[in-house]
């Protein structure tokens, strides 16, 4: 039996479960306000920790979810930003490789996700690599979202400087979510130009 075999990688472990994890650890202290007598007393320990886990993957999904207002964000102004010189070389040539090869299948497809599982279907390092990346800039999304959650709940609690390290930690987590997310986005273009080049210099 290997790791694999249960299905469980780096952007389950990093964008999924571990925000999760801090999420249900984060609300842990109002649980009895949000459930109140609806849900039955946790009396054993194995109980406390299956629910734990259970919380913990359901709010990592919900995170992962929420996270596309971040993304729309990331869009309009650290991409715009990049991009206000033009659409990025690799991107342009990885469409004219997809669209030379694939015709209209590829038309009005993401390049982005479609250059991605091209990657990932043809190299395993090149794959397991931007798969790596990409759980990195999902992991900060979601600690982005996580840190403002904690600032309201550290400005209820009376909290300032926790509420003002929640913040600084936001805007750290924002920063490096964009970062990760562009480097994650050219590599991605960069690995399919280079395998697409090499299919062709080898049918050549």
């Amino acid at each position: 039996m290997k790791p694999a075999d249960f299905f469980f990688g780096a952007m389950d472990f990093f964008a999924i479960l571990l925000p999760g994890v801090v999420l249900a650890y984060l609300l842990t202290p109002w649980s009895a306000a949000v459930f109140g007598p609806v849900l039955p007393p946790l009396d054993s320990e194995p109980k406390q920790w299956a629910a734990f886990a259970i919380c913990s993957y359901f709010f990592g999904h919900l995170l992962h979810q929420i996270g596309s207002v971040l993304d729309n964000l990331y869009d309009r102004g650290f991409k715009a930003r990049k991009n206000r010189d033009g659409e990025h070389a690799l991107l342009v040539e990885t469409r004219r490789l997809a669209e030379a090869e694939f015709g209209d299948v590829v038309r009005g497809h993401s390049m982005f996700y479609w250059a991605g599982s091209y990657v990932r279907a043809n190299n395993q390092t090149a794959g397991a690599e931007i798969e790596r990346t990409g759980a990195d800039s999902k992991f900060f999304r979601s600690l982005c979202l996580l840190s403002w959650l904690a600032l309201v709940l550290f400005l209820l609690q009376g909290e300032v400087l926790a509420a003002l390290v929640a913040w600084a930690l936001a805007a750290f987590s924002f920063r490096r979510f964009c970062e990760k997310r562009w480097d994650n986005t050219v590599r991605t273009y960069e690995y399919f130009v280079q395998i697409k080049s090499r299919e062709q210099s080898q049918r050549g």
